[in-house]
């Protein structure tokens, strides 16, 4: 390659193969050719092929490229890429595994290098127009899929028409075979393969393949729980089925049992203590002979007492019962034949319907039948266990239920403690009694019911071991006073107190072992295969020699071996916890390390006995005991046998990689890592290495890795994990990595606040250099490395804000708090970080921020800065330039002329000022320049990042940045991400971050501790100082003109008006003089101050449109900038405060109403509502009604909706709220459209203002008082 291209060349070809942009689309081992697609470095989405022929012969190798430049190149870059590319190839390619290879691809197909199903791999070798359509066609399973347990899928797809068929099968690690009937099926991935291999995933996940392998060794895993394998012969035994995703064994001869269930036939570590043990209990009068105890009655009707045992009732304690019944008996009264009934009412007392032939005995065999009932059970249970059923069924009936559920184990044990004291004194009386037991049905007479005999004797459970046809079985008896009988052909009942044996019911004699017999019961012979007989020996044959009779056909002669113990540790889960497990192995036997008998097994034909090292067990469960303080409280509960830690505390201080470092210093096998389904850790700890680290303007930029062992893993990744506060990552080879708390505790916030750009990039804000200053030891880059200690200084020597003179061009006295706000932009200037002025409406921002600006210019740090309002603010921004710093030159860029100013002229200026709306418009042309400042005015207006405007503001390039609002938070406190974000990016991180790190806690947890942390961060860069906190600065009122901007539909309305009576008017003039032409004049003011408010005003049959400026703006102050605080509005129009109703109805704002027409006791009630209730936060009041004789001084913001001809009169509505005990400051802003008669009547009444207030008091007063002069200023 080295004679082959230029230097150049290569270099570009070995970054492109660097940056992973080749792809490898067919390899031909035999014909030596290649076929690769490479990406352009340079145009996104650009993609070239490359030929490579007689890649095996550097004399005769040829390499072509679509790309243009290899018309001029023998080798162009794509080309030199592609030769990186196939030389890394083969040389992964061992001449064993090429040979395969060239062999084995079978003609027609394509080879796909991918692990599993991995979306990305698809995608880059499908065409990016198909991308789409191959998920929509998998999203709607339009592919018909079969596949095997040879790794393959074989499909068909009827697409636009026309069927395909695909195959697609696994043949590596890392290795697809795939085809498909479609022209380009060779050659490259089509649409019908990445539909198949999509739905695929989509419906098992991205292993799919991994379910169509041959199960050989997964089922001889189900096997070896037998003790078998598939190379035993299984007919009779076993069987397989498939079932969901996976091979299921059937066991067709249920006596085989499973070697670890050998473990719970007998568990001896649960025999019950002797306090437990069964009780007989005598009955008084018992040896007493029977005439003595009988006192026949007469009774000549021959009916007799017999006792029914019915054991149909499967379900509810004790799942029998015994009932005392009344019949007519045969001649030689040994049964009964006819007239069949119980002698219990449903009261449960005794009701003979006949005087039947009954004894002493009798009476008492009845009380203890009523005693095991199911009612007095029930009652028993509730009164003297305290059981408390969990069906609330309180009442008492003969049916009351009782569950095995509704108790617990020592409950239990009491429960049938009792029952078996009751049934075995109950059968000491029934001896030659009268009994029967209840066939399956409800109706009872003598056709329903069958004889049944009670033994006196008990049934004694023993065992019998015997070998046949290479099997060991364990069989259960029953020693009965007859006969030996196969538990097997027994009816336990009552939890194995009973047996019923053909037609003779006995009690059991279980050696007061009833676990191990009712174990037995559910499995009366226990069968495996030959070879395993030692462990049916240790496990089960030895320790019930401890209890019961057990007869061996099989001798058991064995002789004492030592062997040197190794130890293990088996891992295991169990719902939410990670249990380990001690195992001590003697060669290939396994034992628990405990204190249990020696262990006999088979060695070479010959029985043996392992004579176990029980120190060096003591040792091993003493040092597990030991790795957690939790542990040795287990003991008691699992007698070292096992121990169970909570998966929380897995994670908890680093407990797994302390806990297996002992354990592997101390040479214990772990065993059952890759079994765990939760938990597959890996057990090295993250390492995380700075390959390089750059500064930008507002950025650093990091370019990292971390790895685990030689795993590596992306910073995306791990900054989601460190997110969800999850203390491990998921690898990619299906394990689990471990983020200890010592590393979070170091990287945590670099993660949490930087944005992942790549694989392996953290973009970091310079907000945050302190993190990065944290990593200083582990940066190389010098000129970083001198950022970061000039900021560290510089922070190191601040020591408190500094007090900076106000420029002298500035023509207003900055109150203190403005004062501070204004050294708050300095200081932040100083670090270059952004922030958000958000005092209150009416404390000064737009003065504050002149001041800076001023001052800047006076620094000579001055360049442009742009200022972006919203439209109805942008003439309130050039009035207070105008009024406080006519010195600071300012460009209006708004408006359909504004095309014809050129970005190069905004260099003239100080100031650029324009809209959000136009701003978003012509993005393209102001990110072609670079502002000093941005500033945003009501910057909740893009607090939404998903919007245009956010979208655009961020675009824009500045040295620094400013946002102004009165309400930061309007909704929620996702409302502040976007405008930290735009001041300075970053600083708060991801979106996804802040929602979860702070805007869920906090908006829907009311989480305190993360509102204190959110504080801390944001603190200095949000400075807000409401009216309370700054009462002592503020004059008792302040009063501002509100500039409005009227829309095209209301302005075209005004002026239309306007010169028709314009016309009229100076016509009339002319004609008659000024005196004649009052009412024409009074008549045109009122139409256009009326349209001022809204066209909708208007009372013309001609309908003028509902725009409104005013109400538009009025609603944005009430909703977005005016907080909780109350709010006065007059109007001398009634239709103007219909208007705001309607809005404020929309707005679910509660307001008080008052005009001429209001009652004064309608008149009192709305002044209370609006005095004391906090929600009515809006008083509507018609000017002339309110003017006098109301009390507001609950509202702090007032707003006169359209001007008076009188100040005096506006002053008058004003105090309304600021009069004797106003404990606020007072805020009125009186609201007039722009380039309208409502700012000539301003100008008007600046320009004759020394007259008398009462000379111009009324609407003729002012008329009068008008030149014609003054006529034309006002319609002109």
């Amino acid at each position: 390659m080295t004679k082959l291209i230029a230097l150049k060349t290569r270099s570009k070809g070995k970054s492109i193969f660097e940056h992973d942009l080749c792809v490898i689309k067919k390899l031909d081992l035999v014909n030596f050719k290649a076929s690769l697609k490479v990406e352009s470095e340079t145009y996104y989405n650009k993609f070239y092929k490359v030929e490579i022929t007689d890649f095996n012969d550097e004399d005769n190798l040829h390499v072509s490229c679509t790309c243009p430049a290899a018309d001029w190149q023998d080798i162009c870059k794509h080309g030199s890429a592609a030769l990186f590319a196939l030389s890394q190839k083969l040389a992964n390619l061992g001449a064993e595994e090429a040979q395969m290879q060239a062999e084995a691809i079978p003609a027609g197909t394509q080879l796909l290098k991918m692990t599993n199903i991995e979306e990305t791999v698809i995608k880059r070798h499908l065409n990016s127009e198909d991308w789409p359509k191959a998920r929509q066609l998998a999203y709607a399973n339009r592919a018909q899929i079969t596949t095997d347990f040879n790794q393959a899928a074989t499909a068909t797809i009827i697409y636009k028409n026309e069927k395909f068929d695909i195959f697609i099968k696994k043949v590596g690690a890392k290795q697809f075979y795939s085809s498909c009937s479609c022209p380009e099926g060779a050659e490259s991935m089509c649409l019908h393969r990445a539909c198949v291999l999509l739905q695929l995933k989509n419906k098992n996940g991205e292993r799919a393949f991994e379910l169509m392998k041959d199960w050989t060794d997964y089922k001889n895993q189900l096997l070896s729980e037998y003790g078998f394998s598939l190379t035993d012969d299984l007919s009779g035994l076993f069987d397989f089925t498939m079932e969901g995703d996976k091979p299921v064994l059937k066991v067709l001869d249920p006596s085989i049992t499973p070697i670890k269930d050998l473990n719970r036939f007998v568990k001896t570590e649960l025999q019950i203590s002797p306090q437990n043990k069964t009780i007989n209990i005598g009955i008084s009068g018992q040896g007493k002979n029977k005439t003595d105890l009988e006192k026949t009655q007469q009774n000549t009707a021959k009916y007799g007492i017999a006792y029914l045992f019915n054991f149909t009732r499967t379900t509810d304690l004790p799942y029998f019962s015994i009932t005392p019944i009344l019949g007519k008996l045969n001649a030689s009264e040994t049964a009964l034949v006819s007239h069949v009934t119980t002698i219990l009412n449903v009261s449960g007392n005794i009701e003979f319907k006949e005087m039947p032939k009954f004894s002493e005995n009798d009476y008492q065999i009845i009380q203890l039948c009523k005693e095991l009932s199911f009612t007095e059970l029930y009652n028993y249970a509730r009164t003297k266990l305290r059981v408390t059923p969990k069906v609330n069924v309180w009442y008492y009936t003969l049916s009351a239920p009782l569950k095995p559920e509704d108790m617990d184990s020592a409950q239990t044990t009491a429960f049938w403690q009792y029952v078996n004291q009751k049934v075995r004194a109950l059968f000491q009386l029934l001896e030659d009694k009268i009994t029967y037991s209840a066939l399956h049905t409800n109706h009872l007479s003598i056709n329903t019911i069958a004889p049944i005999e009670i033994k006196g004797t008990k049934a004694t459970v023993c065992f019998s071991v015997s070998e046949k046809n290479g099997f060991i079985e364990l069989s259960t008896f029953l020693k009965t006073d007859t006969a030996t009988i196969p538990l097997q052909h027994a009816k336990s009942t009552a939890n194995g107190i009973m047996l019923q044996i053909n037609n003779a019911l006995y009690l059991v004699d279980n050696h007061n072992q009833p676990e191990i017999f009712n174990s037995f019961v559910q499995k009366p012979v226990v069968k495996v295969k030959s070879s395993n007989f030692p462990t049916l020996l240790n496990n089960v044959i030895l320790p019930l020699q401890n209890h019961f009779e057990v007869i061996s056909q099989i001798p058991l002669n064995y002789s004492d071996v030592q062997i040197e113990p190794r130890a293990q540790l088996y891992l295991k889960e169990s719902e939410e916890y990670l249990i380990l497990q001690p195992i001590i192995s003697y060669n290939d036997t396994q034992t628990e390390p405990n204190n249990g008998s020696d262990i006999i097994l088979v060695q070479n034909g010959q029985l043996i006995r392992l004579v176990r090292n029980r120190e060096y067990e003591t040792e091993l469960r003493d040092f597990i005991m030991h790795l957690h303080p939790s542990f040795a409280e287990q003991l008691p509960e699992t007698e070292g046998l096992y121990f169970y830690i909570h998966y929380n505390d897995v994670m908890m201080d680093n407990w797994f990689l302390n806990c297996f470092e002992q354990v592997k210093n101390r040479q214990i096998e772990v065993f059952g890592f890759k079994q765990l389904s939760k938990f597959h850790f890996n057990l090295h700890k993250p390492k995380l290495t700075f390959n390089k680290v750059s500064s930008g303007i507002d950025w650093f930029d990091l370019q990292a890795s971390v790895e685990f062992g030689d795993i590596s893993v992306s910073l995306k990744d791990v900054q989601k994990a460190i997110i969800k506060k999850d203390n491990f990552i998921k690898l990619e080879d299906g394990s689990l990595g471990i983020l200890p708390q010592e590393w979070l505790q170091k990287y945590a916030a670099l993660f949490k606040l930087s944005d992942t750009k790549g694989k392996n990039n953290l973009h970091l804000s310079k907000v945050h250099f302190n993190i990065v200053d944290q990593l200083y030891d582990e940066i190389k880059e010098a000129n970083v490395l001198k950022e970061l200690a000039e900021k560290r200084n510089k922070l190191r020597n601040f020591d408190k804000i500094q007090n900076i003179t106000i420029p002298r061009q500035i023509k207003a006295e900055l109150r203190p708090y403005q004062k501070s706000g204004f050294n708050w932009l300095n200081f932040l200037n100083e670090f270059r970080w952004g922030g958000c002025l958000a005092d209150d409406m009416g404390l000064g921002k737009t003065l504050q921020i002149l001041t800076f600006l001023q001052h800047l210019k006076q620094q000579k740090q001055s360049g442009t800065s742009l200022v972006v309002v919203p439209t109805s603010l942008i003439f309130n921004w050039e009035a207070e330039i105008e009024k406080f710093c006519h010195s600071l030159t300012l460009l209006r860029y708004h408006g359909p002329d504004r095309h014809k100013t050129s970005i190069d002229s905004f260099k003239k200026y100080d100031i650029i000022i324009t809209s959000y709306g136009t701003l978003a418009s012509d993005i393209e042309k102001f990110i072609k320049f670079t502002f000093h400042y941005v500033i945003l005015d009501e910057s909740q207006s893009v607090k939404n990042p998903e919007t245009k405007r956010y979208k655009a503001v961020r675009l824009l390039n500045s040295h620094n940045r400013l946002a102004l609002t009165g309400t930061p938070i309007e909704n929620n406190t996702f409302d502040l991400y976007a405008q930290l974000n735009f001041l300075n990016p970053g600083m708060l991180g991801s979106i996804e971050f802040f929602k979860e790190q702070y805007a869920n806690p906090i908006d829907k947890h009311n989480d305190q501790e993360r509102v204190a942390e959110l504080k801390r961060i944001v603190y200095p860069f949000i400075l807000r100082r409401t009216k309370e906190l700054v009462a002592k600065d503020l004059p008792e009122k302040t009063e501002t003109i509100l500039y409005c901007e009227m829309g095209a539909e209301q302005r075209k309305v005004y002026e239309a008006f306007r010169d028709m009576y314009r016309f009229k008017i100076l016509d009339r003039i002319n004609e008659s003089g000024m005196s004649k032409a009052g009412m024409f004049i009074l008549e045109g003011l009122m139409k256009l101050r009326q349209i001022c408010d809204s066209p909708a005003l208007l009372k013309d049959a001609e309908d003028y449109g509902h725009e409104s400026v005013k109400l538009k703006e009025l609603m944005a102050h009430i909703t977005e900038r005016t907080g909780k605080h109350k709010i006065l509005i007059f109007s001398q129009f009634l239709m103007m405060l219909a208007l705001v109703r309607k809005q404020l109805k929309a707005h679910k704002i509660a307001y008080a109403y008052l005009d001429g027409s209001t009652s004064p006791a309608e008149r009192e009630e709305e002044v209370r509502k609006f005095q004391t209730q906090p929600d009515c936060r809006v008083f509507l009041v018609s000017l002339k009604a309110g003017g006098m004789g109301l009390n507001l001084t609950a509202a702090d913001y007032v707003f006169l909706i359209d001007p008076w001809w009188n100040p005096a009169v506006e002053q008058q509505a004003i105090d309304r709220t600021h009069r004797i005990g106003q404990t606020n400051h007072v805020f009125a802003y009186k609201m007039i459209c722009k380039d309208t008669v409502e700012e000539k009547i301003l100008s008007l009444q600046q320009k004759k203002k020394l007259l008398a207030a009462d000379l111009i008091s009324t609407d003729k007063g002012f008329i009068k008082n008008l030149s014609k002069s003054d006529v034309e200023f006002l319609f002109s």
